[in-house]
């Protein structure tokens, strides 16, 4: 069953996103400007891919199971620190060790689907991207909901801490006996042939070059924008939480719409489009000072 693998993505972004609503009350608790408080998503991204590539080669020298359980118990002393922190400095580390640990469920979850023996298996995946998304969109109105009602930030961790046991339970206690690693199936293939064609290799290298600006983009929004519309535009926590969670059913409705366009149309040509789309949004929900119309271009 890949429930596990579900609830590992929808915890993920779910914790990634939590931070956004409320940066300026961390702000205010640790006595530093916004534009400071905002590092904490730095330092997180930079241990998620830090986490990301330290499982490859866990993988190699651990048993799967062993990392998936030792992550999880990691996570709970991590968060719990978050929790107890009154350190910048602190509360910084932790969040780059929270990222590592939270880079290496992610990646875990993804393989574990990758290696199911399933016909299905994009389904599968797609599914799992929706937990990953269902988690983006829930956890904005789940900081607001509790900040609203004059409750300590904190007690979010401990929210995170609880979602964190039941992922480790579903890990133990769910027999999927319908997986298979694949890594045995696969035959090594040397470097030179990877790279030997050309075109290939700036097609990839290009297509580098723009997965990298998109990611800049969808983090620098994701976490920065709550701050921004409340500074800049004055808005509630409320709409500032909820402009969020429209970015990401914009982001949740682009990637189904692409899923089924890419049958019709040339990559290259929606890639055009998107782009356009994304610029236009980008200036509606930034300059105009109608709120309606920023929610239009967020989403």
């Amino acid at each position: 069953m890949e429930f596990p693998n579900y609830l590992s993505l929808f915890l993920f972004s779910f914790f990634m996103m939590l931070i956004s609503p409320i940066l300026l009350d961390i702000s205010k608790y640790f006595d530093v400007s916004p534009e400071k408080i905002n590092l904490i998503i730095t330092f997180f991204i930079i241990g998620q891919g830090t986490g990301i590539l330290a499982l490859m080669f866990l993988n190699k020298k651990f048993n799967k199971h062993n990392i998936i359980i030792w992550t999880h118990i990691l996570i709970i002393i991590t968060l719990t620190g978050l929790t107890l922190a009154t350190s910048l400095i602190f509360f910084h580390i932790l969040y780059f060790f929270s990222g590592c640990l939270f880079g290496i469920i992610f990646m875990n979850a993804n393989l574990s689907m990758l290696e199911g023996r399933v016909k299905n298996k994009d389904s599968i995946i797609n599914l799992g991207h929706g937990f990953f998304a269902v988690g983006a969109l829930a956890s904005p109105f789940f900081a607001f909901g509790l900040v609203s009602k004059q409750m300590n930030w904190k007690l979010l961790y401990l929210v995170v801490i609880g979602l964190t046991l039941i992922s480790l339970i579903s890990y133990l206690f769910i027999n999927k006996k319908n997986q298979v690693s694949l890594l045995t199936e696969k035959k090594s293939i040397p470097l030179k042939e990877i790279f030997r064609d050309k075109k290939r290799n700036i097609y990839m290298v290009l297509t580098a070059i723009l997965m990298v600006f998109y990611i800049m983009s969808e983090v620098t929004i994701s976490s920065w924008a709550p701050t921004f519309f409340r500074v800049e535009k004055l808005f509630d926590l409320y709409s500032a939480s909820l402009i969020l969670s429209v970015f990401w059913i914009g982001i949740l409705i682009g990637r189904l719409t692409i899923s089924i366009l890419s049958y019709k149309f040339k990559a290259s040509i929606l890639l055009i489009v998107l782009s356009v789309i994304s610029i236009i949004g980008l200036i509606l929900a930034i300059f105009p000072t109608a709120q309606k119309i920023n929610f239009i271009g967020a989403g």
